[in-house]
């Protein structure tokens, strides 16, 4: 698996260990400067990168859900149809929404050609993201996991982005909620072991 620190491969990370299989990581860089390593096997220089045999598979939804195929022993992904789409649910909202609005705010000047405009488009990107962290607040208020009670590969997901939040305005401190929720999370022994390798 591919990873780069920081970077939503962290979900895929937790996923291979939760589901205690073997596999082995690559560390990499991304983006303009991205390791020709990861250039050999994702032209586009983004992680994660997993490649099982001859398969080689891009994007945390598309591998997560791929795990979940694999795996369906662990519960990860749910199996009655109603909560299975909650699932894919929550998998969109948090790629199409909080990752895409997170992009703008780590690279706001890659989306227009002035410092004033690159400004504007990281308090718009930022004020989405608080908007979103807020939904997500409510919405766990009165349940452990986003699904409820049942851990999925969607709160790995939604996990690795809330440790971005020093790119942002407001703390997670401030989401109540959310903040025991990120803690949940990351006392996990799988959490950990991704920790481990991805700090060494």
């Amino acid at each position: 698996m591919y990873y780069s620190p920081h970077a939503s491969s962290l979900a895929v990370h937790i996923a291979l260990e939760e589901l205690n299989v073997a596999f082995t990581t690559l560390r990499v860089n991304t983006g303009e400067e991205a390791s020709p390593e990861l250039l050999e096997v994702n032209p586009l220089a983004t992680v994660p990168v997993l490649i099982d045999d001859d398969l080689i598979l891009t994007e945390v939804v598309a591998i997560l859900n791929y795990l979940a195929d694999h795996s369906p022993e662990s519960g990860l992904r749910p199996e009655k149809d109603k909560i299975r789409g909650e699932f894919y649910q929550w998998l969109n909202i948090l790629s199409a929404g909080l990752h895409r609005s997170y992009c703008r705010v780590f690279a706001p000047g890659a989306y227009v050609d002035s410092e004033q405009a690159a400004d504007e488009v990281y308090q718009v990107a930022d004020n989405e993201v608080r908007e979103m962290f807020a939904f997500f607040d409510e919405h766990l208020a009165q349940r452990s996991y986003l699904l409820g009670e049942q851990l999925s590969f969607a709160d790995f997901y939604l996990f690795a982005m809330l440790g971005w939040t020093d790119e942002l305005t407001r703390p997670l401190s401030s989401y109540a909620n959310l903040s025991a929720f990120y803690e949940r999370i990351r006392v996990r022994p799988a959490v950990q072991r991704a920790y481990a390798t991805e700090s060494e």
